[in-house]
């Protein structure tokens, strides 16, 4: 049985150190594991189609808030991550979006029943445009095109 690693140990090392292969796997964990969350909880969660909803009005300030938090999102995404030099730089951001792009998802299903389904689509489409092809590491000869 092998020991548990320290904070000093050489096999725990900072994510500035990781080889490209595994920072393109710390991103994609981080990524599906919020996208599958946020469709599970919408499969397990959402209220069921038997049950009378109210009928479906205009978007009001909670629904706005929930589009607003996927736009913020999406600049966080096309405008700050493609600035940043190293991956290492771009997680703190990534997550913060994808957290945002998410949380549209799970407001929607408790703070708006009526419109959990357009929501979740936009939560959803939040989320996969922050797929990270951009960590994916480069065949030696390609350029790396940032963002």
């Amino acid at each position: 049985m092998r020991p548990p690693l320290r904070a000093g140990s050489a096999e725990a090392q900072p994510l500035s150190q990781a080889t490209p292969a595994v920072q393109a796997v710390v991103f994609w964990a981080v990524w599906f594991s919020l996208t599958s969350g946020v469709v599970l909880l919408r499969v397990f969660l959402a209220p069921a189609a038997n049950r009378p909803a109210a009928a479906p009005a205009g978007f009001g300030p909670i629904e706005w808030l929930c589009v607003g938090l996927v736009a913020v999102s999406a600049a966080l995404r096309w405008l700050v991550l493609p600035r940043l030099g190293t991956l290492p730089a771009k997680l703190p951001v990534f997550i913060v979006a994808c957290a945002l792009a998410e949380a549209c998802g799970i407001l929607s299903l408790f703070l708006s029943p009526s419109h959990h389904r357009e929501l979740f689509v936009v939560s959803l489409l939040g989320l996969l445009t922050l797929a990270p092809v951009f960590a994916l590491p480069r065949p030696s000869g390609f350029p790396r095109a940032e963002g």
